[in-house]
């Protein structure tokens, strides 16, 4: 079988051995709505459709997920048509073309979803929570920090371009767009003590490098934040989740959309008025409030 000879040879080719248990995963997906004898040079245009519907329906995924069994299944095709390989030259192989995906929008957190996470983070790791829920700031921009883009004087943050030769950063903000963010009193008393713990000019350093800033370190660890506060199923779970919930917030408690907009260096309205949807909580109010 083309598809067990792929999955198979992938365990001895990849160091990663998750890659290998996923490609497992996808396999058994594909066999459990073909069978596991299903010969992949025959397949059509009308089996990837049929796959898809059995998958939405059957187990409710989205087209991402689908997606992923489509991925396998083309790795399989492509390995199998090389030289020497029981596909090359056949002239009918179906063409696997991924399915839409529609961008959907990170969940928003409630409150207590976020004292969750601040109970699951580690020392100064709560410093990024704080940035992205107190601030608006993405991800990136908490990664390219500085302290002396902290202006305690004024209480602001100055959101800008980072560019060093000597230690091969060069950065922009999203849009190329620069901005000054305040921050209150909770983030000011943080950012003190958190800074006054640092060697180096970069608000999150590297372990062995402080001149260098964090890459990789903070995916990790926000990964672990959210796992261990149970919250790895939500949609897009991570730092965005949070500048959403920031977002929502900030209008909630009054603050205009194009005041929003501002702070949160989003270039399009209609962008910030999809981050500020009503929470349930609003909505079953705003119900309930029709009753005499």
């Amino acid at each position: 079988m083309i598809l067990d000879a792929y999955v198979d040879g992938l365990r001895d080719r990849t160091t990663k051995g998750n890659s290998h248990r996923s490609a497992e995963s996808k396999q058994r997906m594909l066999e459990s709505v073909f069978g596991a004898d299903f010969d992949v040079s025959r397949m059509t245009d009308k089996d990837l459709g049929t796959h898809a519907r059995i998958r939405r329906r059957r187990d409710g995924v989205e087209n991402g997920t689908i997606n992923g069994d489509f991925r396998v299944l083309k790795a399989a095709m492509h390995h199998a048509a090389r030289k020497g390989g029981p596909l090359r030259g056949h002239p009918d192989l179906v063409e696997i073309k991924e399915l839409k995906q529609r961008k959907g929008l990170p969940d928003k957190l409630s409150d207590a979803q976020v004292h969750r996470l601040f109970e699951a983070a580690a020392a100064s790791w709560d410093v990024a929570l704080l940035l992205a829920m107190k601030a608006g700031l993405r991800r990136e921009e908490i990664m390219m920090l500085r302290v002396e883009d902290v202006d305690f004087d004024h209480r602001m943050i100055e959101v800008r371009s980072k560019t060093s030769e000597r230690h091969g950063v060069a950065w922009e903000p999203k849009d190329w767009e620069c901005r000054s963010v305040p921050f209150a009193e909770q983030l000011s008393l943080r950012l003190k003590d958190h800074i006054a713990t640092l060697r180096g000019a970069w608000l999150f350093p590297k372990r062995r490098d402080p001149h260098q800033p964090v890459t990789s370190a903070m995916d990790k660890a926000m990964k672990k934040i959210w796992e261990r506060a149970g919250l790895r199923d939500t949609r897009k779970p991570g730092l965005h989740q949070l500048r959403r919930t920031w977002a929502s917030q900030m209008h909630r408690n009054g603050a205009s959309l194009e005041t929003v907009r501002e702070l949160g260096g989003w270039d399009d309205l209609n962008v910030v008025k999809r981050y500020v949807s009503a929470y349930d909580e609003e909505k079953r109010e705003a119900v309930e409030s029709l009753d005499p």
